[in-house]
């Protein structure tokens, strides 16, 4: 999914508010997840958004 679609799912589940937008990071991990390619390791500083990736994938895999 594009990162436009990623922002308007998480904003949909309020992840987010409206106005922001998430990081390039968080829309990428979240497609690798949900493709089943990789694993995938989040290394990032806290607070930089780690847990809203998972809750994003867990917001779509519960929709499909």
């Amino acid at each position: 999914m594009t990162a436009d679609e990623w922002n308007w799912l998480a904003l949909l589940a309020k992840l987010i508010k409206d106005g922001w937008s998430l990081r390039c990071f968080q829309s990428g991990t979240a497609n690798i997840v949900l493709e089943r390619k990789h694993d995938v390791v989040v290394i990032a500083l806290m607070g930089a958004g780690k847990s809203i990736c998972s809750a994003k994938v867990h917001h779509e895999i519960e929709e499909r």
